[in-house]
Protein backbone atom coordinates (compact mmCIF):
# COMPACT_ATOMS: atom_id res chain seq x y z
CA UNK A 1 0.00 0.00 0.00
CA UNK A 2 1.44 3.42 -0.95
CA UNK A 3 1.75 5.32 2.55
CA UNK A 4 -0.73 8.08 1.97
CA UNK A 5 -3.41 10.13 4.71
CA UNK A 6 -6.47 8.06 5.09
CA UNK A 7 -8.73 8.34 7.65
CA UNK A 8 -7.49 8.88 11.14
CA UNK A 9 -7.55 5.98 13.74
CA UNK A 10 -9.62 5.99 16.62
CA UNK A 11 -7.78 3.99 19.27
CA UNK A 12 -11.16 4.20 21.58
CA UNK A 13 -13.22 3.16 18.31
CA UNK A 14 -15.73 5.87 19.04
CA UNK A 15 -18.65 5.37 16.54
CA UNK A 16 -18.85 8.39 14.10
CA UNK A 17 -20.54 7.54 11.00
CA UNK A 18 -23.07 4.78 9.65
CA UNK A 19 -19.72 3.57 7.93
CA UNK A 20 -18.47 2.79 11.56
CA UNK A 21 -22.05 1.06 12.24
CA UNK A 22 -21.68 -0.88 9.41
CA UNK A 23 -17.94 -1.95 8.82
CA UNK A 24 -18.32 -3.13 12.70
CA UNK A 25 -21.62 -5.35 11.97
CA UNK A 26 -19.28 -6.89 9.10
CA UNK A 27 -16.30 -7.59 11.31
CA UNK A 28 -19.18 -9.28 13.81
CA UNK A 29 -20.58 -11.37 10.91
CA UNK A 30 -17.39 -13.03 10.06
CA UNK A 31 -16.32 -13.13 13.24
CA UNK A 32 -19.50 -15.23 14.01
CA UNK A 33 -19.34 -17.28 11.08
CA UNK A 34 -22.24 -15.96 9.54
CA UNK A 35 -20.55 -15.46 5.87
CA UNK A 36 -24.06 -16.06 4.05
CA UNK A 37 -24.95 -12.97 5.60
CA UNK A 38 -21.83 -10.85 5.51
CA UNK A 39 -22.08 -11.54 1.54
CA UNK A 40 -25.64 -10.13 1.46
CA UNK A 41 -24.61 -7.50 3.27
CA UNK A 42 -21.52 -6.98 1.31
CA UNK A 43 -24.03 -6.84 -2.07
CA UNK A 44 -25.86 -3.71 -0.69
CA UNK A 45 -23.03 -2.18 -0.13
CA UNK A 46 -20.27 -0.02 -2.38
CA UNK A 47 -16.50 1.16 -2.04
CA UNK A 48 -17.98 5.15 -2.97
CA UNK A 49 -20.54 4.77 0.55
CA UNK A 50 -16.92 5.29 2.17
CA UNK A 51 -15.79 8.80 2.70
CA UNK A 52 -12.12 7.35 3.77
CA UNK A 53 -9.17 5.36 2.76
CA UNK A 54 -8.93 3.44 5.78
CA UNK A 55 -12.78 2.61 5.45
CA UNK A 56 -12.71 2.22 1.93
CA UNK A 57 -9.52 -0.36 1.89
CA UNK A 58 -11.04 -2.21 5.10
CA UNK A 59 -14.24 -2.57 2.98
CA UNK A 60 -12.52 -4.36 -0.24
CA UNK A 61 -10.67 -6.59 2.10
CA UNK A 62 -13.75 -7.99 3.32
CA UNK A 63 -15.35 -8.04 0.34
CA UNK A 64 -12.48 -10.04 -1.36
CA UNK A 65 -12.60 -11.92 2.24
CA UNK A 66 -16.69 -12.89 1.61
CA UNK A 67 -16.24 -13.72 -2.04
CA UNK A 68 -12.81 -16.03 -2.30
CA UNK A 69 -12.51 -17.43 1.06
CA UNK A 70 -14.99 -20.38 1.85
CA UNK A 71 -14.54 -19.83 5.91
CA UNK A 72 -14.23 -15.91 6.20
CA UNK A 73 -13.23 -14.35 9.15
CA UNK A 74 -10.91 -11.61 10.52
CA UNK A 75 -8.01 -13.58 9.68
CA UNK A 76 -8.69 -13.27 6.33
CA UNK A 77 -9.38 -9.56 6.21
CA UNK A 78 -5.98 -9.36 7.76
CA UNK A 79 -4.25 -11.72 5.49
CA UNK A 80 -6.43 -9.33 2.05
CA UNK A 81 -5.51 -6.36 3.89
CA UNK A 82 -1.84 -7.12 4.24
CA UNK A 83 -1.76 -8.28 0.64
CA UNK A 84 -3.48 -5.35 -1.16
CA UNK A 85 -1.68 -3.24 -3.35
CA UNK A 86 -4.66 -1.26 -3.96
CA UNK A 87 -5.09 0.62 -0.94
CA UNK A 88 -5.08 4.41 -0.27
CA UNK A 89 -4.28 4.39 3.67
CA UNK A 90 -1.20 2.63 5.06
CA UNK A 91 -1.64 -0.72 6.24
CA UNK A 92 -1.30 -0.46 9.70
CA UNK A 93 -3.50 2.16 10.01
CA UNK A 94 -6.14 -0.57 8.28
CA UNK A 95 -5.36 -3.12 10.58
CA UNK A 96 -5.51 -0.82 13.64
CA UNK A 97 -9.06 0.25 12.23
CA UNK A 98 -9.96 -4.15 12.09
CA UNK A 99 -8.69 -4.54 15.34
CA UNK A 100 -10.87 -1.85 16.81
CA UNK A 101 -13.97 -3.34 15.15
CA UNK A 102 -13.04 -6.86 16.62
CA UNK A 103 -12.54 -5.46 19.92
CA UNK A 104 -16.27 -3.32 19.35
CA UNK A 105 -18.05 -7.00 17.68
CA UNK A 106 -16.66 -8.63 20.78
CA UNK A 107 -18.53 -7.09 23.10
CA UNK A 108 -21.49 -6.40 21.55
CA UNK A 109 -23.79 -7.73 18.38
CA UNK A 110 -24.31 -4.99 15.45
CA UNK A 111 -25.83 -7.11 12.56
CA UNK A 112 -29.02 -5.96 13.31
CA UNK A 113 -28.50 -2.60 12.42
CA UNK A 114 -26.56 -2.97 9.37
CA UNK A 115 -29.57 -1.57 7.16
CA UNK A 116 -29.95 1.51 8.85
CA UNK A 117 -26.33 2.06 8.11
CA UNK A 118 -26.17 1.53 4.82
CA UNK A 119 -29.39 3.43 4.03
CA UNK A 120 -27.56 6.50 5.78
CA UNK A 121 -24.39 5.68 3.69
CA UNK A 122 -26.12 5.54 0.91
CA UNK A 123 -28.38 8.89 1.46
CA UNK A 124 -25.28 10.70 1.97
CA UNK A 125 -23.74 9.14 -1.08
CA UNK A 126 -26.83 10.25 -2.94
CA UNK A 127 -26.94 13.67 -1.32
CA UNK A 128 -23.28 14.43 -2.64
CA UNK A 129 -24.10 13.62 -5.68
CA UNK A 130 -27.25 16.20 -5.98
CA UNK A 131 -24.74 19.16 -4.34
CA UNK A 132 -22.07 17.70 -7.18
CA UNK A 133 -25.16 18.71 -9.54
CA UNK A 134 -26.52 21.65 -8.21
CA UNK A 135 -22.86 23.20 -7.97
CA UNK A 136 -22.22 22.99 -11.79
CA UNK A 137 -25.71 24.40 -12.69
CA UNK A 138 -26.61 27.32 -10.07
CA UNK A 139 -24.65 30.31 -9.92
CA UNK A 140 -22.61 30.66 -6.60
CA UNK A 141 -24.92 32.65 -4.21
CA UNK A 142 -28.26 32.72 -6.20
CA UNK A 143 -31.04 30.54 -6.48
CA UNK A 144 -31.20 28.22 -8.97
CA UNK A 145 -34.14 29.04 -11.20
CA UNK A 146 -36.78 26.85 -12.91
CA UNK A 147 -34.22 26.51 -16.29
CA UNK A 148 -31.55 25.56 -14.00
CA UNK A 149 -33.66 22.69 -12.08
CA UNK A 150 -34.68 21.39 -15.37
CA UNK A 151 -31.24 20.59 -16.27
CA UNK A 152 -30.56 18.97 -13.58
CA UNK A 153 -33.16 16.77 -13.83
CA UNK A 154 -32.33 16.26 -17.23
CA UNK A 155 -28.54 15.42 -16.51
CA UNK A 156 -29.64 13.36 -13.83
CA UNK A 157 -32.04 10.74 -16.02
CA UNK A 158 -28.96 10.50 -18.33
CA UNK A 159 -26.64 9.77 -15.16
CA UNK A 160 -29.51 6.72 -14.08
CA UNK A 161 -30.25 5.51 -17.19
CA UNK A 162 -26.32 4.92 -18.13
CA UNK A 163 -25.95 7.35 -21.17
CA UNK A 164 -24.23 10.07 -19.14
CA UNK A 165 -20.90 11.03 -17.40
CA UNK A 166 -19.02 8.17 -19.89
CA UNK A 167 -21.85 5.77 -19.48
CA UNK A 168 -21.61 5.02 -16.23
CA UNK A 169 -24.98 4.62 -14.18
CA UNK A 170 -25.84 6.46 -11.36
CA UNK A 171 -27.01 5.65 -8.16
CA UNK A 172 -30.14 4.27 -6.83
CA UNK A 173 -32.81 6.77 -6.41
CA UNK A 174 -30.74 9.80 -7.97
CA UNK A 175 -34.11 11.18 -9.20
CA UNK A 176 -35.58 11.54 -6.60
CA UNK A 177 -32.79 12.78 -4.50
CA UNK A 178 -32.61 15.57 -6.83
CA UNK A 179 -36.30 16.27 -6.37
CA UNK A 180 -35.58 16.34 -2.93
CA UNK A 181 -32.55 18.78 -3.57
CA UNK A 182 -35.14 20.52 -5.51
CA UNK A 183 -37.58 21.40 -3.11
CA UNK A 184 -34.19 22.15 -0.28
CA UNK A 185 -33.08 25.05 -2.76
CA UNK A 186 -36.69 26.39 -3.25
CA UNK A 187 -36.67 26.43 0.86
CA UNK A 188 -33.66 27.78 1.58
CA UNK A 189 -33.54 26.26 5.39
CA UNK A 190 -30.00 27.11 6.88
CA UNK A 191 -28.54 24.65 8.92
CA UNK A 192 -27.30 25.70 12.03
CA UNK A 193 -25.63 22.16 13.05
CA UNK A 194 -27.48 22.99 16.66
CA UNK A 195 -29.87 20.00 16.78
CA UNK A 196 -32.53 21.04 19.56
CA UNK A 197 -33.20 24.19 17.58
CA UNK A 198 -33.03 22.77 13.83
CA UNK A 199 -35.27 20.19 14.48
CA UNK A 200 -38.05 22.57 15.68
CA UNK A 201 -37.91 24.39 12.46
CA UNK A 202 -37.96 21.51 10.25
CA UNK A 203 -34.00 20.90 9.52
CA UNK A 204 -33.02 24.33 9.46
CA UNK A 205 -33.87 28.22 9.63
CA UNK A 206 -36.23 29.18 6.49
CA UNK A 207 -36.38 32.61 5.41
CA UNK A 208 -37.31 35.53 7.39
CA UNK A 209 -36.95 36.86 11.30
CA UNK A 210 -36.02 34.90 13.58
CA UNK A 211 -36.46 36.50 17.74
CA UNK A 212 -34.52 34.97 20.62
CA UNK A 213 -35.54 37.18 23.68
CA UNK A 214 -34.10 36.44 27.00
CA UNK A 215 -33.56 38.17 30.65
CA UNK A 216 -29.98 39.71 30.75
CA UNK A 217 -27.36 36.74 31.38
CA UNK A 218 -29.74 33.99 30.94
CA UNK A 219 -27.65 33.67 27.51
CA UNK A 220 -29.58 34.95 24.37
CA UNK A 221 -26.26 36.19 22.76
CA UNK A 222 -24.24 33.21 23.25
CA UNK A 223 -27.03 31.22 21.75
CA UNK A 224 -27.38 33.50 18.66
CA UNK A 225 -23.36 32.88 18.18
CA UNK A 226 -23.41 29.17 18.65
CA UNK A 227 -25.88 29.36 15.83
CA UNK A 228 -23.69 31.61 14.14
CA UNK A 229 -20.76 29.59 14.18
CA UNK A 230 -22.62 26.10 13.43
CA UNK A 231 -23.49 27.62 10.04
CA UNK A 232 -20.18 28.67 8.94
CA UNK A 233 -18.91 25.00 10.53
CA UNK A 234 -21.70 23.26 8.45
CA UNK A 235 -20.92 25.21 5.39
CA UNK A 236 -17.56 26.23 4.07
CA UNK A 237 -19.44 28.47 1.55
CA UNK A 238 -21.63 30.31 4.04
CA UNK A 239 -21.22 33.86 5.34
CA UNK A 240 -22.75 34.90 8.40
CA UNK A 241 -23.33 38.69 8.57
CA UNK A 242 -22.74 40.00 12.74
CA UNK A 243 -24.42 43.11 13.60
CA UNK A 244 -22.24 43.86 16.67
CA UNK A 245 -24.34 45.64 19.49
CA UNK A 246 -23.24 45.86 23.30
CA UNK A 247 -20.52 43.21 23.18
CA UNK A 248 -17.43 44.39 22.41
CA UNK A 249 -15.08 42.89 19.67
CA UNK A 250 -12.49 41.43 22.31
CA UNK A 251 -15.42 39.19 23.72
CA UNK A 252 -17.04 38.46 21.12
CA UNK A 253 -13.71 36.87 19.54
CA UNK A 254 -13.44 35.14 22.77
CA UNK A 255 -16.83 34.08 23.22
CA UNK A 256 -16.83 32.44 19.34
CA UNK A 257 -13.27 30.42 20.33
CA UNK A 258 -14.68 28.99 23.56
CA UNK A 259 -17.92 27.84 21.17
CA UNK A 260 -15.52 26.96 18.28
CA UNK A 261 -13.77 24.56 20.25
CA UNK A 262 -16.92 22.95 21.86
CA UNK A 263 -18.40 22.30 18.07
CA UNK A 264 -15.35 21.11 17.09
CA UNK A 265 -14.79 18.34 19.73
CA UNK A 266 -12.79 16.03 19.86
CA UNK A 267 -10.55 18.00 17.15
CA UNK A 268 -9.72 20.76 19.85
CA UNK A 269 -9.24 20.96 23.22
CA UNK A 270 -12.32 22.94 24.81
CA UNK A 271 -11.42 26.71 26.32
CA UNK A 272 -13.39 28.79 28.24
CA UNK A 273 -13.94 32.57 27.20
CA UNK A 274 -11.43 33.53 30.39
CA UNK A 275 -8.92 31.83 28.83
CA UNK A 276 -9.54 33.71 25.04
CA UNK A 277 -9.70 36.87 26.82
CA UNK A 278 -6.83 36.70 28.25
CA UNK A 279 -5.09 35.21 25.13
CA UNK A 280 -3.83 32.46 27.15
CA UNK A 281 -1.49 29.97 25.22
CA UNK A 282 -4.57 27.24 25.01
CA UNK A 283 -6.50 29.61 23.04
CA UNK A 284 -4.09 29.49 20.35
CA UNK A 285 -4.94 26.16 18.22
CA UNK A 286 -8.59 27.12 18.29
CA UNK A 287 -7.48 31.14 17.21
CA UNK A 288 -5.41 29.21 14.42
CA UNK A 289 -8.34 26.48 13.26
CA UNK A 290 -11.32 29.50 13.41
CA UNK A 291 -8.94 31.72 10.99
CA UNK A 292 -8.51 28.88 8.77
CA UNK A 293 -11.82 27.32 8.28
CA UNK A 294 -14.12 30.89 8.96
CA UNK A 295 -11.80 33.42 7.97
CA UNK A 296 -13.89 36.48 6.64
CA UNK A 297 -16.78 34.37 6.19
CA UNK A 298 -17.89 36.07 9.66
CA UNK A 299 -18.59 39.75 8.53
CA UNK A 300 -18.99 41.86 11.95
CA UNK A 301 -20.37 45.10 11.28
CA UNK A 302 -19.38 47.39 14.47
CA UNK A 303 -22.06 50.28 15.86
CA UNK A 304 -23.80 52.59 15.60
CA UNK A 305 -25.81 50.12 13.33
CA UNK A 306 -28.89 51.69 11.24
CA UNK A 307 -31.41 50.19 9.14
CA UNK A 308 -29.64 51.68 6.14
CA UNK A 309 -26.26 50.16 7.16
CA UNK A 310 -28.05 46.79 7.44
CA UNK A 311 -29.20 47.27 4.17
CA UNK A 312 -26.13 48.20 2.26
CA UNK A 313 -24.23 45.60 4.43
CA UNK A 314 -26.33 43.12 3.54
CA UNK A 315 -26.19 43.72 0.13
CA UNK A 316 -22.41 43.83 -0.12
CA UNK A 317 -21.28 40.93 2.15
CA UNK A 318 -24.19 38.61 0.64
CA UNK A 319 -24.49 36.09 3.95
CA UNK A 320 -26.22 32.74 4.08
CA UNK A 321 -27.43 34.78 7.64
CA UNK A 322 -27.72 37.70 9.18
CA UNK A 323 -27.54 38.01 13.19
CA UNK A 324 -28.44 41.12 14.86
CA UNK A 325 -27.65 41.54 18.39
CA UNK A 326 -29.38 43.32 19.62
CA UNK A 327 -32.50 45.51 18.44
CA UNK A 328 -32.26 48.02 21.11
CA UNK A 329 -29.21 49.55 19.84
CA UNK A 330 -30.06 49.99 16.11
CA UNK A 331 -30.60 53.77 15.89
CA UNK A 332 -33.13 55.03 13.88
CA UNK A 333 -33.34 58.87 13.37
CA UNK A 334 -37.34 60.94 13.72
CA UNK A 335 -38.81 58.91 15.56
CA UNK A 336 -40.33 60.29 19.15
CA UNK A 337 -39.87 56.97 21.15
CA UNK A 338 -38.10 53.93 21.03
CA UNK A 339 -41.01 51.84 20.80
CA UNK A 340 -42.06 53.00 17.21
CA UNK A 341 -38.32 53.47 16.52
CA UNK A 342 -38.28 49.33 16.80
CA UNK A 343 -41.32 48.56 14.99
CA UNK A 344 -39.73 50.62 11.75
CA UNK A 345 -36.69 48.72 12.32
CA UNK A 346 -38.32 45.36 12.25
CA UNK A 347 -40.19 46.22 9.31
CA UNK A 348 -37.08 47.02 7.63
CA UNK A 349 -35.29 44.42 8.51
CA UNK A 350 -38.63 41.62 7.52
CA UNK A 351 -38.12 43.34 3.93
CA UNK A 352 -34.14 42.81 3.94
CA UNK A 353 -34.79 38.79 4.43
CA UNK A 354 -37.92 38.36 2.16
CA UNK A 355 -35.84 40.30 -0.96
CA UNK A 356 -32.21 38.49 -0.04
CA UNK A 357 -34.01 35.24 0.82
CA UNK A 358 -32.03 35.04 4.37
CA UNK A 359 -33.07 34.08 7.77
CA UNK A 360 -32.24 37.38 9.94
CA UNK A 361 -31.67 36.32 13.81
CA UNK A 362 -32.84 38.99 15.50
CA UNK A 363 -31.83 39.15 19.77
CA UNK A 364 -33.99 41.37 22.51
CA UNK A 365 -34.17 41.49 25.45
CA UNK A 366 -37.73 40.52 27.27
CA UNK A 367 -40.33 42.93 28.88
CA UNK A 368 -39.90 43.70 32.66
CA UNK A 369 -42.91 41.64 33.83
CA UNK A 370 -42.45 38.63 30.94
CA UNK A 371 -42.69 35.38 32.29
CA UNK A 372 -42.64 32.19 30.42
CA UNK A 373 -46.19 31.99 30.10
CA UNK A 374 -46.45 35.25 28.39
CA UNK A 375 -47.99 34.61 24.76
CA UNK A 376 -47.09 36.37 21.53
CA UNK A 377 -47.36 40.41 21.57
CA UNK A 378 -46.16 40.86 25.38
CA UNK A 379 -42.66 39.28 25.20
CA UNK A 380 -40.07 41.83 23.56
CA UNK A 381 -38.98 44.84 25.17
CA UNK A 382 -40.67 48.53 24.17
CA UNK A 383 -42.10 46.61 21.34
CA UNK A 384 -44.60 43.97 20.21
CA UNK A 385 -43.99 43.97 16.45
CA UNK A 386 -40.95 41.66 16.60
CA UNK A 387 -42.94 39.17 18.28
CA UNK A 388 -45.66 39.04 15.53
CA UNK A 389 -43.35 39.82 12.71
CA UNK A 390 -40.93 36.87 13.40
CA UNK A 391 -41.35 33.69 11.70
CA UNK A 392 -39.76 32.05 14.47
CA UNK A 393 -39.59 32.94 18.06
CA UNK A 394 -37.54 31.43 20.91
CA UNK A 395 -37.30 32.70 24.51
CA UNK A 396 -34.75 31.16 27.02
CA UNK A 397 -35.93 31.14 30.92
CA UNK A 398 -33.90 29.80 33.62
CA UNK A 399 -35.40 27.05 35.98
CA UNK A 400 -33.78 27.78 38.33
CA UNK A 401 -30.67 24.48 38.63
CA UNK A 402 -27.28 25.65 38.55
CA UNK A 403 -24.02 25.47 39.74
CA UNK A 404 -20.52 27.41 39.64
CA UNK A 405 -20.23 26.32 35.82
CA UNK A 406 -23.55 25.38 34.19
CA UNK A 407 -27.76 26.69 34.78
CA UNK A 408 -30.64 24.52 33.20
CA UNK A 409 -32.40 27.19 30.81
CA UNK A 410 -36.02 26.02 29.15
CA UNK A 411 -36.48 27.02 25.72
CA UNK A 412 -39.65 27.70 24.23
CA UNK A 413 -39.68 27.85 20.47
CA UNK A 414 -42.68 28.66 18.28
CA UNK A 415 -43.08 28.22 14.47
CA UNK A 416 -45.23 31.66 13.60
CA UNK A 417 -47.67 33.63 16.58
CA UNK A 418 -50.21 31.26 15.52
CA UNK A 419 -48.06 27.81 15.38
CA UNK A 420 -47.99 25.76 19.27
CA UNK A 421 -44.97 26.25 21.57
CA UNK A 422 -42.67 23.63 22.10
CA UNK A 423 -40.09 23.23 24.50
CA UNK A 424 -36.25 21.92 25.40
CA UNK A 425 -34.14 21.65 28.30
CA UNK A 426 -30.76 23.07 27.72
CA UNK A 427 -27.47 23.69 30.20
CA UNK A 428 -25.89 26.58 29.56
CA UNK A 429 -21.97 26.42 30.17
CA UNK A 430 -20.93 29.49 32.03
CA UNK A 431 -17.36 28.99 31.23
CA UNK A 432 -17.41 29.13 27.64
CA UNK A 433 -21.14 29.82 27.20
CA UNK A 434 -22.33 26.95 25.23
CA UNK A 435 -25.57 25.41 25.00
CA UNK A 436 -26.14 21.90 25.07
CA UNK A 437 -29.38 19.29 25.21
CA UNK A 438 -29.55 18.57 28.96
CA UNK A 439 -30.82 15.23 27.68
CA UNK A 440 -28.75 12.83 26.14
CA UNK A 441 -30.17 12.34 21.95
CA UNK A 442 -29.79 9.13 20.35
CA UNK A 443 -30.16 9.11 16.62
CA UNK A 444 -33.94 7.46 16.00
CA UNK A 445 -32.17 4.75 13.31
CA UNK A 446 -30.20 3.39 16.72
CA UNK A 447 -32.63 4.04 19.76
CA UNK A 448 -32.34 1.23 21.74
CA UNK A 449 -28.60 0.03 21.17
CA UNK A 450 -27.29 -0.97 24.25
CA UNK A 451 -24.87 0.91 25.83
CA UNK A 452 -20.83 0.19 25.69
Amino acid sequence: MEATVGRPVNPGMRLESPADYLLNALIRLLADGRAAEARVAVAKAAEDLFEHDVDRDLFRAIRRAVDFASAPGPLEVQFLVEHDDEGGAPTEDVLARLRDGVAVAASIGWEHHIDSALRLLEGERAARQARELGRELAAAGSSPTPERCEEVIRLARSIQDGIGSGGQPGAHGLLSVIDQWKRREAEKIVVTGFRPFDRRFGGGLPVGLHGIAAAPGIGKSALALQLAAGVLLHDRDARVLWLRGEMTNDLLLSRLLACWSRLRDPALDPIEVGEALRRDQAAAPVCRDVAEIVGDRLVVVDPPITPSSIERWTEEARPSMVVLDYIQEVEAAGFKDKRTEIEHVVQRLARVAIRHEIPIVVVSSVAGSTTSDSTIGRLTKESNRLDYAAHTFTTLWPDGSEDDCTKRITMQVQKNRTGSKGTEELWLHGPTQYFTPAAAEIHEEFAGWPAR
